[in-house]
């Protein structure tokens, strides 16, 4: 007959809904080279676990005493035991005869832990807004849908300020509290629903750059004149203190290098129909080195309102070339702003 002895453990879940871990502290033993077995057995909640005939083999695992660390553990697969309690017992035999713990309890739900969430990303909807999305975290079976999810966002550059937000259930949530044009990392983490149990691992960060704050007024001008003064008519001309954006220019022949870009912000209902103009000349040539007129060069004017790229293909061979880029008004009209670049690209040899 096992003789009952008090053996320190105590469960939790591992990773996901499907594995249990029950972990104690070992008995010791004189011989230090003898060997041990432990089993340990489990009952499901029943209204009495009391009769031997009631409990399942949990998991067993052999040893011997200089093997032994300060905690042992032993791994069940039983996903049906999830997110209840139930009851264990610790078993050991060795040469001194076999000894038994008491009935434990292991309560589940608030020892299981969440797999990582998938794929989280983050995209800025507007200056104080960050739409998030993620996979939910897996292995999770019947509670995938009714998990709790935990946020954590900050500032980037900020360490200190970590904040939290809490969503029951879904895929997506929007932060509407940030400051515009800022850069924010964000995290994610889950729990079981109703946020009961531990806490999962955290996936991110991810990073997301709120927009910027709209303009307060229109653009400023410079360069400016007044050219016909007659009565009731004038003629200005004006240069716009904006410009394209992250002009690129790409060498995809010998003669031929394709250039793209973004368009000048602040532009409001006119931006998809502004007119561009490119500069372009050798790179080696010192003489162009003038970004609003080049003495030397060539000039394209593009007036479709879509295009946002642009193929350039007279070049010399095996050559460096640096590029340009300004915009005006729909049609050409309105003065010339100002200058994005140089940017350069070699052509192809030959």
């Amino acid at each position: 007959m096992a003789a009952d002895v008090k053996i320190p453990s105590y469960c939790k879940g591992a990773i996901g809904l499907k594995d249990v871990d029950i972990i104690w502290r070992p008995l010791a033993q004189r011989n230090s080279s003898s060997w041990a077995f432990y089993r340990i057995s489990y009952c499901p909640p029943f209204p009495s676990c009391t009769e031997n005939e009631q409990y399942q083999l949990g998991c067993i695992l052999n040893t011997t005493q200089h093997q032994l660390q300060k905690e042992l553990q032993c791994r069940m697969t039983e996903e049906s035991l999830f997110p209840k309690m139930f009851y264990y017992i610790v078993e050991l035999q060795n040469l001194s005869g076999v000894f038994k713990s008491q009935q434990l309890t292991c309560r589940l739900l608030t020892r299981v832990h969440c797999t990582r969430p998938q794929n989280l990303t983050a995209k800025a909807v507007w200056k104080r807004t960050v739409s998030l999305s993620w996979k939910p975290a897996p292995f999770m079976g019947k509670y995938t849908d009714i998990l709790c999810y935990r946020i954590w966002y900050a500032a980037a550059h900020d360490k200190k300020n970590e904040s939290v937000q809490i969503t029951l259930g879904g895929e997506s949530w929007i932060i509407d509290d940030l400051s515009p044009y800022t850069e924010y990392k964000f995290y994610i983490q889950c729990s079981l629903s109703n946020c009961e149990g531990s806490w999962g691992l955290v996936d991110g960060p991810v990073t997301a750059q709120t927009l910027e704050e709209a303009p307060t007024q229109a653009p400023q001008f410079s360069n400016w004149s007044v050219t016909n003064t007659q009565e009731g008519e004038r003629d200005v001309t004006v240069v716009w203190q904006v410009m394209p954006q992250n002009l690129t220019a790409k060498a995809i022949r010998k003669r031929t290098v394709s250039l793209s870009w973004k368009p000048a912000p602040f532009m409001g209902t006119y931006t998809d129909m502004l007119c561009y103009k490119i500069w372009y000349a050798a790179a080696n040539d010192k003489k162009n080195e003038s970004v609003q007129i080049p003495s030397r060069g060539e000039s394209w004017i593009i007036k479709s309102r879509i295009i946002k790229s642009r193929i350039i293909d007279d070049l010399s061979p095996y050559t460096e070339y640096k590029f340009y880029i300004q915009c005006s008004l729909p049609s050409c009209k309105g003065g010339w702003g100002l200058v994005d670049g140089p940017v350069t690209a070699q052509t192809l040899e030959e």
